[in-house]
C-alpha cells in the first residue's frame, strides 16, 4: 500500500545537521492500495571466465516487459539497452565487461523456479514496516531508498536514478515509493500462526467446521424426538427451539467452547412485550414500504410503526443483546420483514415489504428482548463471522433443476439447504436458521455486504480468470471434497441417475379397457415389453434395460445403454419378444455428462450441468437467482425496479448490466462512477448475451440452448461416471451442506494466506474505509490495523474489559478452548509481540567466533556505505524448517463392473494414482496367477493318448500332438511328430498378463479413483505403473515391520469387533528374511481382549474345506509343527515336515526327535525342501 510522505518539520540547511525526519501520512487517492509480487531474482557478476557467457534465466518469464533488468545499478531499457530470446536469454546492445554486475527482477509462472542461481526477493510486507506501524519518523537510510524507488518506478523512467534520468517529464506519482509503506495484508499474523500448531488455521477451521456438523444433526434429533414423545401441538415453534437447544446442552459449562459465540439467543431469560393490532395502533396503513439504497436510518425512521417499550439498538448492542419479534408466532426476519428505530423519544418497530405481507389487524406481534446473551455453544460459521456472505433463511421449492421432480429445502443463513423433512423440523430449522440471521451484525446480513476478501477474487471462471486456473482451484479443493464424501460414505463417480427414454410409434394394439397396470407394454394380442428386461435395437445392435414404460405405452424410460439407439429402428424384447418402432431418442439434459464436450476456449468442460453454470455464471439458479451472477447472496433491494427476464425492456437490461458487470444501485454501486470497467471487475460476463441460460418466459434451459455447445454428446459418453470438479449430484450436495463455506475459508487462506488473515481478522471492525475505499482501516482507531495493545476474542486486558470479536481468530480461539490452551498465553501474547528481524540462511554451520556481519548503511556524517555489526548484536540458531513434500501410498481396490475393472484406493486426501506409463515396445514377461495345473496321465507302452494329453515319463513331461497308441520307442531321440516336451506344466484358468520392465517416467498420469479400465492388462498396468511411480519417489518395499506397536494402536477403538484369522503361523520365512505373519497380529487382538475365530490350521475347519474324501489317502506337507505338523496329528493324516523352514536352527541344533517333542507332536516323513 503506498503512502505519500512530505517532510513538515526540518529546520536543516545541510544533510549533517539532520538527526530525524518527521513525516506526514495523507491519503494517495491516485496510487491506493497496490499488490505487490513477489519477483525472482537472478544476479550475474561478469568475470574473465564468463565473459562471453550468455545471461540465461533459470525459470520462463511470464512477461518479458514485466521484467527489470540493471547493470550496475543503473536500470536497463528493453529494445534499447537489451533484448531477449527464447524469453530466457539476455542480450545487452553495448557488451558486458569484467566486474559488471547485473541483476534481473522477472515474474513467473514456473512451479519450481529455485534452481542455482535465481532466488525470491524479499516481500515488501515483511521487508517493509513488517508490524504496520504508523510512520512518524525514519533513518535517512529509509527515506533515501524510499526516494530512489519513487524515481525508479515512474511510468517511462529512464536514467541513472542517482544522476542524469527524465524524472521531471515523468508523473511524479509519489505513491511508487516500495520502502516507507503500510499494508493490507503485512504477513507478520499469518507467518505466526503457519508456523505454530496451536494457532494453525486449516485445522481450527476444520475443527469449528466438524462441531458446526454435530450441532446440527444434535438439534434435529432433539427436535424429533420433541415430537415424537410429547404433543407437539402445545408448543410454539419457538419453544420448540428453546427446547431442543435446552436438552442438548444439559452438560455444557460457561467454559466450554463456544459459549461465547453469540450466534443466537435462546433461554428463558428476555422479556416479552405482547401487541395486538388494531385500526388505532396499525398506523401503517395499506401502503409498500421498501428500504431503499439512497436511504438513511434517520429518514427513514420518519415511517410509521409499532411503538414498543423495549430499548434495542441493532448497531451497537451487537453480541451483547438480541430482539425476536414474531407475527402469529412465527418469527419475522430483519431488514427483510421490519427494522428497528430508536430514537430519544420512542422506540418503534417499521414494518417493510409490500403492503399485504404486513401485519393486519387482529394480527398479534410478540417482542423477546434478551438484554444479555446467554451461552448456547453453537460453534460460529462464517457468515456469522463476516468472513462470508450471509443469504436469507426461507423456504425453497426447486421445481425446474432436478429431474426426478420438485423438492423443497430450508435455505439457512450460510446457504446451505437442508431437504425438508415435512414435520416440525422443517419449521424448528427455520426459526433457528432465523435467529442465527437476527443476531449476526446486521452489516454482515446486509444485501450489499462483501467481506473484503471474497472467494471469487481468487476462483476463476469462464469469463474471467484469476491467478489460479480451474485445475489449480480444483486441486485445493479436492482433497476437502473427498474427505468429507469419505466420512459420509458417499460415492461421488456413480452416474446412476442418467436418463434416456425411448418414444415408439403408437401402438395399435394398445386398449386402455383391457390394459393391465403392471408394467407391460402391448405390441400385441400376446407379445409385451417387461420392466426389467434387456431390449435390442435390431439395426444399432444397441442393448438396455428397461426402468420404466408410460401408460400409454408409447415412452419407455432405460437405464444405461451400451451404445446409441438409431430413430426409426426397431427395438425387441430379450425376454418378451415383443418389438416397437423408435420414433424419438431423448435425453434429459439434466443427466448428461457434458465432460467429453469443449467450449469456446477449446477447454474441457465440467461433466454435469450445474458445474457448467457454476463454471460460467457463478450459480446453478440463474432464473431464480440471477444476483447471484453479479455476486450478491441475498435480493438486492433494488432489483426488481431495473431487471426482469421476462419483459423485453428489462431483461435487455439485465443481459447488458451482467455482461459488463454493472452494478446499479447500494454501497456496490459502480455505474456512475465507471468503476465497472476496472480490470479487477471479476464479476462482468464478456460474451455473456452469447450463452444466456433463461429463456423470455423465466425458465432454465439446457447448455445446448443456452449456446454453450453445438449439440449433445454421445450417448456413451453422456453416461460416463463423474469425476471432482463435475459438479455433479454428490458434489452438489457437498456444495449445498454447511461444509462447503468452511472449505471456502481454506481455499481462501491457502492462496491468500497474508489477506485472509489480515483482511477477515476481525470483521466488524476491519473495514474500507469512507474516505478512500482503496484503503483498509481499523474502525476503531481509523487507521490501518496493528498488532500492538490488540487483544484476542474473549481476552480481558489490565482495565476488566473483554473483548468480543468476529473474524477468524475466532476459529483459533475455539480450537485452544477445546485443547485446554491459555487464549492469552498461546495466542493473544503471540499476537502482540510479533516482530522481524534481518535473518541469513547460511549455507551449513558456521563458527560465530570468526563471523562477521557488513550491513549497508547512509550516514550523514561518515562518507562510508556500510557498517559492521557488533558480534553481540547478531544471533546465531540451527533452524528446523517444515517438511518440503507430503508423501502417502495406497493399496488398492478393483471391483468388477459391466463396463470391466473400476479401480479405487484409500488415500481420502489424494484420491487418485500417480502412475507411470509402460513402454510396450520394451522388454516384458508373461506373469500368471490364479488357475490350476493341467493333470497328467501315467506312461504306459499300447496305451491309446488323444491330442493334448499330458504324460510324465522320466520326471519330465510331454504332450500328446495327434491320437496314437503309445510304443516303446516314443521317447527315444528324438521325439518325432507324436509328442511335445514340455518345460512345464500349463495351467487352466487364472490371468495371464505381460509385465513390462521399462516405464516412461518423463510423464505423470493421474487415474482418479473409480477410473473404469476393460482390460486385465489396463489394470496391471495401472498397478505395476503405480509401484514404480512410488520407487522413482524413493519408496523402498523391501523391508517390512516386525513392530507390533502399529497394530495396538489400529486395534484400540475396535475391540468389541470379532477379529478372523485365516492363518494361525506366528512367522513366515520370505527368502532369507524372516516376518511376522497373521497369527502373531491375531495374539495382540487377543492380548487386548478382543476375540479371535481362527480358520487356519490347526484347526480342523480349514481341513474339512479342503478334504471331502475320507477314503483318499492324505499327506500333509509343511514347515511348521505348531500349525502344519499339529493340524496333521489332530485329523490322524501323515504329514511331511519340510526341514529347512522356520524351524532349521532348532532342527540342526537339537535334532527332529528332540525338537518334535517339545512341540508334542509327531512327525511322520522329513525332507529337507520341498521338491516335486
Amino acid at each position: 500500500m503506498g503512502s505519500k510522505f512530505v517532510i513538515v518539520d526540518n529546520p536543516i540547511t545541510k544533510l549533517s545537521e539532520a538527526t530525524e525526519t518527521y513525516y506526514r501520512n495523507e491519503w494517495n487517492k491516485n496510487s491506493g492500495s497496490k499488490k505487490l509480487k513477489q519477483r525472482l531474482v537472478h544476479e550475474h557478476t561478469v568475470s574473465k571466465a564468463n565473459l562471453s557467457s550468455k545471461i540465461i534465466l533459470e525459470a520462463l518469464p511470464t512477461s518479458v516487459l514485466d521484467m527489470e533488468v540493471y547493470r550496475n545499478g543503473i536500470r536497463q531499457k528493453f529494445g534499447t539497452d537489451y533484448t531477449t530470446s527464447r524469453s530466457v536469454e539476455i542480450n545487452f546492445t553495448t557488451a558486458l565487461v569484467k566486474d559488471d554486475f547485473v541483476k534481473i527482477y522477472y515474474q513467473t509462472n514456473d512451479r519450481n523456479p529455485i534452481k542455482q542461481v535465481n532466488y525470491f526477493e524479499i516481500p515488501k510486507n515483511i521487508e517493509s514496516n513488517a508490524p504496520n506501524d504508523e510512520v512518524s519518523a525514519g533513518s535517512y537510510s529509509e527515506f533515501f531508498q524510499h526516494f530512489e524507488s519513487i524515481v525508479q518506478n515512474q511510468i517511462g523512467f529512464t536514467g541513472n536514478v542517482n544522476g542524469a534520468n527524465n524524472y521531471r517529464d515523468t508523473f511524479k506519482d509519489l505513491g511508487k515509493g516500495t520502502v516507507i509503506l503500510q499494508h493490507d495484508g503485512s504477513l507478520m499474523k499469518a507467518m505466526a500462526l503457519a508456523n505454530n500448531e496451536d494457532l494453525d488455521v486449516i485445522s481450527s477451521i476444520r475443527f469449528v467446521k466438524n462441531r458446526y456438523q454435530e450441532f446440527q444433526l444434535k438439534f434435529l434429533n432433539a427436535v424429533n424426538k420433541i415430537q415424537i414423545t410429547q404433543d407437539a401441538s402445545l408448543l410454539t415453534t419457538a419453544k420448540v427451539v428453546d427446547k431442543a437447544l435446552k436438552n442438548i446442552n444439559v452438560d455444557k459449562i460457561p467454559n466450554d467452547p463456544f459459549a461465547y459465540s453469540f450466534m443466537l439467543a435462546s433461554g428463558e431469560r428476555f422479556a416479552t412485550e405482547t401487541y395486538t393490532v388494531t385500526a388505532e395502533n396499525h398506523t401503517w396503513g395499506q401502503t409498500n414500504t421498501f428500504l431503499q439504497s439512497t436511504d438513511t436510518q434517520e429518514i427513514f425512521n420518519q415511517e410509521p410503526g409499532l411503538k414498543i417499550t423495549s430499548a434495542y439498538n441493532p448497531d451497537t448492542d451487537i453480541d451483547k443483546e438480541a430482539m425476536y419479534v414474531y407475527k402469529n408466532n412465527v418469527l419475522m426476519l430483519y431488514n427483510h420483514d421490519y427494522i428497528i428505530s430508536n430514537s430519544s423519544s420512542e422506540n418503534k418497530i417499521i414494518f417493510i415489504g409490500y403492503a399485504n405481507e404486513k401485519p393486519k389487524v387482529n394480527d398479534v406481534i410478540t417482542i423477546r428482548h434478551y438484554t444479555t446473551i446467554q451461552p448456547t455453544w453453537v460453534p460460529p460459521t462464517p457468515a456469522k463471522l463476516g468472513a462470508s456472505r450471509c443469504y436469507k433463511p426461507e423456504e425453497i421449492i426447486d421445481t425446474e433443476t432436478y429431474s426426478s421432480g420438485s423438492r423443497a429445502f430450508i435455505q439457512c443463513h450460510d446457504g446451505s439447504q437442508v431437504l425438508k423433512y415435512g414435520d416440525m423440523r422443517d419449521t424448528a430449522l427455520l426459526e433457528l436458521e432465523k435467529r442465527i440471521y437476527n443476531t449476526i451484525n446486521k452489516r454482515f446480513t446486509s444485501r450489499d455486504y462483501m467481506p473484503l476478501l471474497e472467494i471469487n477474487q481468487k476462483r476463476p471462471n469462464f469469463f474471467n480468470g484469476t491467478s489460479w486456473t480451474r485445475n489449480d482451484f480444483n486441486n485445493l479443493m479436492r482433497p476437502i471434497f473427498t474427505r468429507w464424501s469419505s466420512e459420509n460414505a458417499l460415492n461421488y463417480h456413480e452416474n446412476t441417475g442418467y436418463s434416456l427414454t425411448l418414444s415408439f410409434t403408437p401402438n395399435v394394439n394398445y386398449n386402455v379397457s383391457n390394459y393391465v397396470q403392471s408394467g407391460y407394454v402391448p405390441t400385441t394380442n400376446n407379445l409385451k415389453l417387461t420392466v426389467g428386461e434387456i431390449i435390442i435395437g435390431q439395426t444399432s445392435g444397441t442393448k438396455a434395460k428397461v426402468k420404466s414404460i408410460s401408460e400409454d405405452t408409447n415412452t419407455v424410460a432405460i437405464e444405461t445403454s451400451d451404445d446409441v439407439f438409431i430413430t426409426n429402428e426397431v427395438v425387441k424384447g430379450q425376454s418378451s419378444g415383443a418389438s416397437r418402432v423408435i420414433s424419438a431418442v431423448n435425453q434429459d439434459w439434466r443427466t448428461i455428462n457434458y465432460s467429453s464436450l469443449q467450449d469456446a476456449n477449446g477447454d474441457f468442460l465440467p461433466g454435469h450441468w450445474r458445474g457448467i453454470y457454476r463454471w460460467y455464471y457463478g450459480t446453478d439458479r440463474p432464473h431464480t437467482h440471477p444476483w447471484e451472477m453479479l455476486g450478491f447472496s441475498q435480493k438486492p433491494i433494488w432489483w426488481e425496479n431495473y431487471y426482469s427476464w421476462t419483459a423485453t425492456a428489462t431483461r435487455n437490461q439485465l443481459i447488458s448490466d451482467i455482461e459488463q458487470g454493472i452494478i446499479r444501485s447500494g454501497s456496490r454501486a459502480n455505474y456512475l462512477d465507471k468503476s465497472y470497467l476496472n480490470t479487477d471487475n471479476v464479476y462482468k460476463k464478456p460474451g455473456f448475451s452469447s450463452y444466456v441460460p433463461v429463456d423470455t418466459s423465466g425458465k432454465l434451459i439446457s447448455p445446448k440452448d443456452a449456446g454453450i455447445i453445438a449439440k449433445n454428446p454421445t450417448e456413451l459418453n453422456a453416461q460416463s461416471e463423474w469425476k471432482f470438479g463435475d459438479g455433479a449430484p454428490v458434489e452438489n450436495a457437498f456444495m449445498l451442506s454447511s461444509t462447503y463455506q468452511y472449505a471456502l475459508q481454506k481455499v481462501l487462506y491457502l492462496t491468500s494466506p497474508g489477506l485472509y488473515v489480515d483482511l477477515l481478522w476481525n470483521s466488524n471492525d476491519i473495514i474500507k474505509s469512507k474516505a478512500d475505499p482503496t484503503q483498509v482501516i481499523d474502525s476503531a482507531t481509523g487507521k490501518r490495523p496493528n498488532n500492538k495493545d490488540y487483544y484476542i476474542h474473549r481476552e480481558t486486558d489490565t482495565n476488566g474489559v473483554t473483548y468480543n470479536r468476529a473474524g477468524i481468530q475466532n476459529f483459533i480461539v475455539e480450537h485452544l478452548n477445546y485443547t485446554g490452551k491459555s487464549v492469552t498465553n498461546a495466542f493473544g501474547n503471540v499476537i502482540r509481540n510479533l516482530q522481524t528481524n534481518l535473518s541469513y540462511r547460511c549455507a551449513g554451520f558456521i563458527d560465530r567466533t570468526t563471523l562477521q556481519v557488513e550491513s549497508q548503511a547512509y550516514d550523514s556524517t561518515s562518507n562510508s556505505t556500510s557498517i559492521m555489526i557488533p558480534n553481540e548484536d547478531v544471533n546465531i540458531t540451527l533452524h528446523t524448517g517444515g517438511s518440503i513434500q507430503e508423501a502417502a501410498y495406497s493399496g488398492f481396490i478393483v471391483q468388477v463392473v459391466e463396463q470391466g475393472y473400476k479401480v479405487f484406493g484409500y488415500d481420502i486426501v489424494h484420491p487418485y494414482f500417480r502412475t507411470f506409463a509402460p513402454m510396450i515396445s520394451g522388454r516384458a514377461k508373461s506373469v500368471r496367477v490364479g488357475g490350476k495345473t493341467v493333470s497328467t496321465l501315467p506312461y504306459d507302452p499300447g496305451t491309446t493318448y488323444h491330442q493334448n494329453d499330458i504324460v510324465v515319463h522320466n520326471d519330465q513331461f510331454y504332450q500328446s500332438l495327434i491320437t496314437h497308441v503309445s510304443l516303446t520307442t516314443d521317447f527315444t531321440p528324438p521325439v518325432g511328430t507324436k509328442w511335445r516336451q514340455l518345460k512345464e506344466l500349463p495351467t487352466v484358468g487364472g490371468t495371464e498378463v505381460q509385465h513390462y520392465y521399462d516405464y516412461d517416467e518423463t510423464e505423470i498420469i493421474d487415474v482418479e479413483y473409480g477410473a473404469v479400465y476393460k482390460t486385465r492388462q489396463d489394470v496391471y498396468n495401472i498397478i505395476a505403473g503405480y509401484g514404480k511411480y512410488l520407487e522413482a519417489n524413493g519408496w523402498n518395499f523391501d523391508d517390512f515391520n516386525n513392530d507390533l506397536t502399529y497394530y495396538k494402536d489400529l486395534f484400540a477403538n475396535h475391540l468389541n469387533k470379532k477379529m478372523i484369522c485365516t492363518n494361525p503361523d506366528l512367522i513366515v520365512d520370505r527368502g532369507n528374511t524372516r516376518e511376522l505373519c497373521a497369527g502373531s497380529v491375531a495374539m495382540v487382538f487377543e492380548k487386548m481382549g478382543g476375540q479371535v475365530v481362527y480358520f487356519g490350521k490347526p484347526h480342523p475347519e480349514v481341513y474339512n474345506q479342503s478334504t471331502n474324501n475320507n477314503n483318499k489317502k492324505i499327506l500333509a506337507i509343511g514347515d511348521n509343527l505348531n500349525t502344519d505338523i499339529r493340524g496333521a496329528n489332530l485329523l490322524n493324516y501323515d504329514c511331511l515336515l519340510i526341514s529347512n523352514g522356520i524351524h532349521k536352527d532348532e532342527i540342526n541344533n537339537k535334532g527332529i526327535e528332540k525338537v518334535a517333542k517339545e512341540y508334542e507332536v509327531i512327525v511322520n516323513f522329513i525332507q529337507s525342501d520341498l521338491k516335486w
